[in-house]
């Protein structure tokens, strides 16, 4: 490639191409400026070397950070019908793990194997439970208690909206009941050694009527609170 030189530098010049592009060329120095020369545009294959090098870096840094996304544990939803189960899920809504929080939930999962989406995957829970008769939708009262868990702290507003369009489209709208866990109910729920869905409705109730104690409310089976919980009008929809 000829070129023109317009400056010399330390160890080489600075040459002009016919495109109007700059380029630095070791030696040359002896030669009158405005001189031309021919050369090999080496700086043009480092660019392209330090541009493929960068989008390397882009692409691992996207997919590194793709992958901890994935992996992140954004929330859980409790799911008590008896058998508790616990379902933890990342910020793409895609289930990580289900963990079985007793022993009639240890069979029920592994005969479900859940998988995928929130939609999906609570949508195989529920109509799994019902198949397995734990529950019913013809049932005169609410038989699942579903308890949204965020682990930032912010109220996870479009999950708890997934979480009920899921219900409406599986004909189970009325045998749920959805709410939300804070940091202090599950703090209590920790320490009591109960699941924090059962903690929650069992303070509402208390706050509702306190002449039955939280203790006793709290030693209820999850069928008993939602009964009580319906005769007191406290099942709203979140």
């Amino acid at each position: 490639m000829k070129a023109i030189i317009i400056s010399h530098e330390r160890g080489g010049s600075y040459v002009m191409d016919r495109d109007g592009s700059f380029h630095f060329v070791k030696g040359h120095t002896s030669r009158q400026l405005g001189a031309e020369i021919e050369f090999r545009p080496a700086s043009s294959v480092a660019f392209l070397r330090y541009a493929m090098a960068v989008a390397c870096l882009v692409i691992a840094i996207v997919v590194g950070g793709m992958a901890i996304l994935w992996n992140s544990e954004t929330y859980s939803v409790h799911v008590d019908m008896e058998p508790s189960v616990e379902l933890t899920y990342n910020r793409f809504n895609q289930l990580k793990k289900a963990t079985p929080l007793n022993d009639s939930a240890v069979s029920l999962l592994e005969k479900l194997k859940l998988s995928g989406s929130l939609e999906k995957s609570l949508t195989s829970l529920i109509q799994g439970a019902e198949q397995h008769h734990i529950i019913s939708k013809q049932s005169e009262h609410p038989e699942v208690l579903i308890t949204v868990i965020p682990k930032n702290g912010k109220t996870p507003q479009k999950q708890i909206s997934i979480i009920y369009a899921t219900l409406d489209k599986i004909g189970m709208t009325d045998a749920v009941f959805v709410q939300v866990c804070g940091k202090d109910s599950l703090k209590l729920a920790t320490e009591m050694g109960v699941t924090p869905g059962k903690v929650v409705l069992a303070e509402q109730l208390f706050e509702s009527d306190r002449s039955i104690p939280i203790d006793e409310l709290v030693g209820m089976t999850i069928g008993e609170l939602l009964v009580l919980a319906k005769e007191k009008a406290l099942l709203k929809p979140y």
